[in-house]
């Protein structure tokens, strides 16, 4: 073991001779240090000029998937003409559209007659929102809706027929599908909510959904009209019905708007952060005072936030909602994670401090000044000698304040004493079991819900849509190459995928949309050749049963080079549910022998649930492997590698049990998080057990001693920053910020838990030991040690 110890000693005395040249480098020259990395930093925030946000819910789905794949193919092979044949199943992606849900305000049953005066109320006022293009000219809803045989398709306004009307008035509402007097049968749980059934007829039901869908091809006027759309929903008033809306991009919307709106407490941190680390490093030494070094700490870290979010602006890097968590991040480390101006600007400050300190200049007057003593035999006022006396301190207890004084006191006698021990061994084990049993448990999904405020209107309206309507979606069985329908062996595989699906527990087994069925029981059936066999077809298409297929079948000249075909799910809520229903039905598609994949718009969303666990996986075994490489250089001792790593995996199992006991669920919000915290994680463990190795004498005891000396109070202050630093989050809107705060909150006491409590007793039981002499290279470690917890300290 001791060959491990010559070669760490060796490893270390290089580095530290590189960093002693650096530094002597840097102090001989700490006003062109700061004033060069200063310009550097201004200039590369500059960028910060062409600083782009980009927002929505696209962020939140993986790039490359095979949902987005498919989506291409199907939008290649399927051109769809929103404005004259608009069928909802036939989009490729979620259309443009907004959407109402009307309500009872005594919360009595919408399905009577009478409440429909309100509902032409509504629907009159939303046909009469109207924008305004550049050039003055004015579109009402019905200008730009989408079209299906030139009448505007809103889903739901089947309500208004006459033939619903007269069930109505019967009380004959078949339910859960219903017959219009097209022949057409539809799902009426999409549209209607909240209904309670008797005679298999509804009896009551609580509200009522249109969907106002709008042309594709005209996207810029249809967006612009949805922006209308809401603003003049908000105005919208009547006495006997609430209603609820929302459009296509509102979750988009209301998401920026909830993370920008939190970015403005970022003020809040840095004025905290300015706080806490002046109070630490104050004191009543006029002279030794270290004010300036905490706030040249968050300084330094804001000119570095700036600089880096300048610099990507410049690469063309644009701001995403999620990154709006950097700032705290950052900021929330404070001194202790500055890195560049950590080693550059930071070192010229304390320089500048250092020699200021050295000439007994009072820290703020900079004029020279005397020791306490000699100022109260001048004769000079207690205001004088409390306000002005000071001399540079000579031990490190001397640096010291409170928070790294007293508090590692403490802990050094809890942790010194064998039944102690135990305890703390006993509860980690019992933390550890009850952490990795909630772990176990951990489930991915993303509620939506949580990405907007509870105040907006989007949450409102989805909170109540998922409550009470359907969440099915159409799922399409696509064929994406050219094949001769006429076979009956091409037939019995389209029909053997689609009974294999419509058997899946999750898909109706009364529904399907196959445009080869409905043909082949058309008049216009002609199976005698193939040209026969795609002009009947084509004839079909043209018939009232046909258009519904009208954008299912690509035909060119005799051959029919693609064609679909749908069926519907169930409603579906939990995340795991939606990406297992996905897989399950590829997997269908893929045991065809057609040449046959499918689709859904849904699907782009769910792909984050099928990756999610496995990229998670991924990337904390690359971190925690990691880990163990740069602790094998930087501390070749296998002891201390096993009980680093040992740690850091025992914290992340900690956070994610902890994650799940406090409501978080596993999405691409939280596995940012989780991926980030491997490094806080890491680094109060490396603290403790690296001031270990460094302590001179060969009793474990008094390594551990010493080591707390070391590392206990900056390992405090880093807690307690970092803490500061996202305390404010607490309070956020944002689930994107306020999740950030719980994980967080969560590392940073259990890291600081298992660098104070466990890993020092560990230490003290199995710890390497060696045979050394207290050197001089040694004594001079533990100097440099000394010296450089001051600085640490502003953490």
């Amino acid at each position: 073991m001791l060959c491990f110890y010559k070669l760490h000693q060796r490893i270390d005395h290089k580095l530290g001779d590189v960093f002693e040249w650096y530094g002597k480098f840097i102090a001989r020259r700490p006003w062109k240090t700061v004033i060069i990395v200063c310009c550097i930093d201004i200039v590369c925030g500059i960028g910060i000029l062409k600083l782009k946000p980009e927002s929505g819910i696209d962020q939140y789905v993986p790039t490359g998937s095979t949902a987005k794949k498919d989506q291409t193919i199907v939008n290649n092979l399927f051109i769809i003409n929103t404005s004259a044949n608009f069928f909802i199943q036939s989009l490729s992606d979620m259309g443009q559209y907004g959407e109402i849900i009307i309500e009872m305000k005594d919360g009595g049953s919408i399905m009577n007659y009478s409440n429909w005066k309100h509902l032409n109320d509504v629907y009159a006022f939303i046909n009469n929102t109207s924008i305004e293009d550049t050039s003055g000219t004015k579109y009402l809803y019905p200008d730009l809706c989408a079209k299906l045989d030139d009448q505007c398709v809103v889903g739901g306004s089947f309500v208004f027929e006459n033939k619903f009307i007269l069930d109505l008035n019967t009380s004959k509402i078949a339910y859960p599908t219903y017959n219009l007097s097209t022949g057409q049968t539809i799902v009426l749980d999409n549209f209607i909510g909240d209904v309670k059934t008797a005679g298999g007829f509804i009896s009551h039901a609580s509200s009522i959904k249109f969907r106002f869908n709008l042309q594709g091809e005209s996207f810029d006027l249809s967006r612009k009209w949805e922006e209308k759309f809401v603003e003049r929903m908000s105005l919208f008033t009547n006495t006997y019905i609430t209603v609820k809306y929302s459009h296509s991009d509102s979750l988009s919307v209301e998401l920026s708007k909830n993370v920008t709106g939190d970015i403005s407490v970022f003020s809040v941190t840095f004025t905290l952060m300015i706080v806490f680390a002046c109070l630490a490093l104050m004191g009543t030494n006029c002279v030794d005072n270290r004010y300036y070094l905490g706030l040249a700490g968050v300084l330094s870290t804001c000119l570095a936030i700036l600089a880096a979010f300048g610099l990507v602006s410049a690469c063309g890097a644009k701001f995403v909602d999620i990154v709006g968590i950097m700032p705290f991040l950052i900021l929330g480390c404070a001194v202790l994670f500055c890195y560049l101006n950590y080693v550059t600007l930071y070192i010229g400050i304390m320089t500048i401090n250092e020699k200021r300190v050295s000439n007994n200049l009072h820290w703020l007057t900079c004029c020279k000044t005397k020791p306490h003593q000699s100022l109260k035999a001048d004769g000079k006022s207690k205001a004088w000698v409390l306000f002005c006396g000071g001399a540079p301190r000579k031990t490190r207890e001397e640096v010291e304040g409170p928070i790294e004084k007293y508090p590692k006191r403490v802990i050094k006698k809890i942790i010194a004493k064998t039944p102690a021990k135990v305890i703390i061994i006993v509860l980690f084990i019992a933390y550890l079991g009850v952490t990795s049993w909630r772990a176990s448990k951990f489930r991915e999904d993303l509620d939506l819900r949580n990405l907007v405020s509870k105040d907006s209107y989007y949450y409102k309206f989805y909170d109540t849509n998922i409550k009470r309507f359907s969440q099915g979606f159409f799922v399409s069985f696509n064929i994406r190459s050219e094949t001769d329908y006429r076979k009956a062996i091409n037939v019995g595989n389209i029909n053997s995928v689609l009974k294999k699906a419509k058997e899946d527990k999750d898909i109706f087994d009364n529904f399907q949309l196959s445009w080869l069925d409905s043909y082949m029981e058309s008049p216009e059936f002609d199976n005698t050749t193939l040209s026969n066999f795609t002009l009947g077809l084509q004839m079909f298409l043209n018939t009232t049963s046909g258009t519904i297929f009208i954008n299912d079948v690509i035909i060119e000249g005799t051959s029919i080079i693609a064609s679909r075909f749908h069926v519907h799910s169930r409603s579906l809520i939990v995340s795991s549910d939606q990406a297992s229903l996905m897989n399950r039905l590829r997997d269908i598609a893929k045991s065809s022998p057609l040449p046959v994949f499918v689709f859904s718009p849904n699907f782009i969303f769910y792909e984050q649930y099928v990756q999610i666990v496995p990229q998670t996986i991924q990337t904390l075994v690359i971190a925690v492997s990691v880990v163990f490489l740069v602790t094998a250089v930087f501390m070749p001792l296998p002891v201390l590698i096993l009980l680093v790593t040992i740690s850091v995996s025992m914290i992340m199992v900690g956070v994610i049990g902890l994650m799940e006991i406090w409501g978080l669920t596993l999405s691409s919000v939280t596995m940012i998080h989780i991926v980030m915290c491997v490094g806080f994680s890491v680094d109060f463990s490396a603290h403790i057990c690296h001031a270990y190795v460094h302590c001179p004498g060969e009793n474990r005891r008094f390594r551990v001693d010493t080591a707390m000396d070391m590392a206990g109070g900056p390992i405090l202050n880093g807690a307690l920053s970092s803490l500061i630093g996202i305390v404010v989050l607490a309070s956020s809107q944002s689930y994107i910020f306020f999740s950030f705060f719980k994980v967080m909150a969560i590392v940073v006491v259990v890291g600081a838990m298992h660098a104070l409590f466990l890993l020092p007793v560990l230490l003290s039981l199995i710890g390497p030991t060696y045979d050394t002499p207290v050197n001089n290279s040694a004594n001079k470690t533990l100097k440099s040690f000394d010296n450089i917890q001051s600085k640490l300290s502003a953490n």
